[in-house]
């Protein structure tokens, strides 16, 4: 088994994954932000998808055009992250077109420079690429937009995942959500950080599958208990919704039998 069939094994897998939790979450529509984690999907898998295609680069041309293909998902994905956490929080006056543009400005202004960057022009986005004749796969010299748009995937992504801890904190019925919204970001950022710096043990990204992973323990943590408890910022709309009074009686007390 050579190099290259080893190495697209885990973004083969992660596209897999991506698709059927997409899948899952169409059918099972786990709240208000269930279309936004369709969408998530579908980017997640994109990105996982190109990770092959980048993995089979033989020429610089192949990875330019690798990188311009999955640079949308890539600035993308944490931005639905985040828009499915602001549904599902009860933030989704977040939404509205007039304010969610901002989160915008920088997926579309790093697809611009991808598009609109030359092969051996340094730009903001990329000072080049380069096939080293001992390295296996083709490598990217990262320009300084390159490291704000790191900066701004990693603060949408885990602003999205601070929502949905404190949200989970509301209730006693979410522990376990909340534990996976602690280790989701730990680990995926962690693994990124390893790997842009050099220190991961293996020649491909983990990024995409690890993205995948995350994807899908989210929409487990929106499905848990789904059936059975009324999630708390649900309880609170519901309740501040209602014109007339509520009384609640102990389990056990009938009509006339209130002391």
């Amino acid at each position: 088994m050579n190099f290259y069939s080893v190495q697209l094994l885990p973004p083969l897998l992660g596209a897999a994954l991506a698709l059927f939790v997409a899948f899952i979450a169409s059918r099972r529509r786990p709240g208000p932000g269930w279309r936004y984690m369709v969408a998530l999907g579908f980017a997640v898998a994109w990105w996982c998808a190109v990770e092959i295609l980048w993995l089979g680069s033989e020429t610089i041309a192949q990875a330019l055009r690798a990188n311009r293909i999955q640079y949308p998902a890539v600035t993308m994905a944490p931005v639905l992250w985040l828009c499915v956490a602001l549904a599902q929080t009860g933030h989704r006056l977040w939404l509205n077109p007039a304010r969610s543009w901002v989160l915008l400005v920088v997926p579309v202004i790093t697809i611009a420079l991808a598009i609109d960057y030359e092969p051996g022009v340094s730009t903001l986005l990329w000072r080049g690429f380069q096939m080293p004749p001992d390295a296996p796969l083709p490598q990217a010299l990262h320009g300084p937009w390159f490291w704000v748009m790191v900066a701004y995937v990693y603060l949408v992504f885990l602003a999205g995942c601070v929502l949905l801890f404190r949200h989970y904190a509301q209730s006693p019925f979410y522990r376990p959500q909340r534990y996976v919204m602690s280790i989701i970001p730990i680990g995926l950022i962690g693994v990124n950080v390893l790997y842009l710096a050099g220190y991961w043990p293996f020649d491909s990204d983990p990024t995409p599958l690890g993205f995948a992973c995350g994807f899908a323990l989210l929409l487990w943590a929106m499905l848990r208990h789904r059936l059975r408890d009324l999630s708390p910022v649900g309880r609170g709309i519901a309740f501040d919704s209602l014109i007339e009074g509520v009384l609640i009686l102990p389990v056990g007390y009938t009509d006339g039998a209130v002391p």
